[in-house]
């Protein structure tokens, strides 16, 4: 008798989802891993299945339900707010996935993560006080609320401004007014 002949039909099931993955046929572990945790819905393993195909098919809406399950079933494990906050990311939601990334800080990749994501909504926000006259004039009055109304969360100490954009005097060179 083979190993895989002794698996109950769920392990059999999830084995397959697995080689599908391996060999890059994503949807089709997606279904497979989906039928799985329709009987079982706490199945971790299927679950990160589902997680890994669903990326792989650009479904990041539905990635984060799965990893919601996921967090909920396993909350120690750090590499889901990684996911999530990379999810978070594609999907556009900035802040989201900060403090995602927060939360999986123990990864060294996730730290490195929230620091190139904190560096790249910097530049981001560079650019739109130089480009967006309504958002200019919002970021003078309020930095920090400019940033959290257009979705952007710099995680840390976010009343101090200074660490955004760098110094009043660096900031006040990017305030121009157009003549």
């Amino acid at each position: 008798m083979s190993s895989n002949e002794s698996l109950n039909p769920q392990a059999k099931a999830l084995d397959h989802a697995a080689s599908l993955l391996k060999f890059s046929r994503y949807p089709e572990a997606r279904d497979v891993a989906r039928q799985i945790v329709s009987e079982d819905p706490k199945h971790v393993g299927a679950l990160e299945v589902l997680a890994k195909a669903l990326w792989q098919c650009s479904q990041y809406s539905e990635v984060l339900l799965v990893l919601r399950r996921l967090v909920v079933v396993n909350p120690y494990e750090p590499g889901y707010r990684a996911l999530q906050g990379a999810a978070l990311q594609c999907l556009g939601r900035y802040g989201e996935a900060a403090r995602a990334f927060a939360q999986g800080s123990q990864l060294p990749s996730s730290q490195e993560a929230l620091d190139e994501l904190r560096s790249w909504q910097a530049g981001l926000v560079q650019e739109m006080v130089k480009t967006d006259p309504v958002f200019q004039a919002h970021y003078l009055r309020d930095p920090m609320d400019a940033c959290l109304c257009r979705g952007f969360d710099f995680v840390e100490d976010e009343r101090q401004a200074d660490r955004w954009l760098g110094t009043p005097a660096i900031r006040a060179e990017m305030y121009i007014r157009p003549s």
